[in-house]
């Protein structure tokens, strides 16, 4: 008996790798300004197939998100030129960038850190402490 058409179609997954539609062309800022941290971001994202674009101050994050329109942003706390919090409320002002998902990376995710970035919706704080 031959193998039935059904039974060809389940081997393909195998032999072909199609890509994941998750990662395909997501492009991901990630505004730091620590090299170390910004490495070790950028590593793993590219690692999971995600292309990203790297600055390391507030003011060009701005203008890279406003450029780029990426899919996420990774965005530290504390920058030179203009902090993550402010940066996160103009780019929620601006309608090209105002519903571009924020993860927030900082070093300080006290309880007073957290009641003062309650501004931004759905704010999601990793301390930078757990990368080092």
């Amino acid at each position: 008996m031959g193998i039935s058409t059904a039974d060809r179609r389940l081997d393909y997954p195998r032999t072909l790798r199609y890509p994941d539609p998750v990662t395909v062309a997501r492009k991901i800022l990630v505004i730091e300004d620590e090299r170390d941290i910004l490495d070790l971001v950028r590593h793993y994202l590219e690692k999971e197939g995600f292309r990203t674009r790297t600055v390391a101050d507030g003011l060009a994050g701005l203008t890279a998100a406003r450029q780029e329109r990426p899919d996420l942003i990774v965005l530290d706390l504390m920058l030179p030129g203009m902090d993550g919090l402010e940066l996160c409320k103009k780019l929620r002002a601006d309608p090209a960038t105002a519903i571009t998902p924020v993860i927030m990376l900082t070093a300080k995710a006290d309880e007073t850190d957290r009641r003062s970035s309650s501004g931004t919706q759905r704010l999601s704080l990793i301390p930078t402490a757990r990368f080092s």
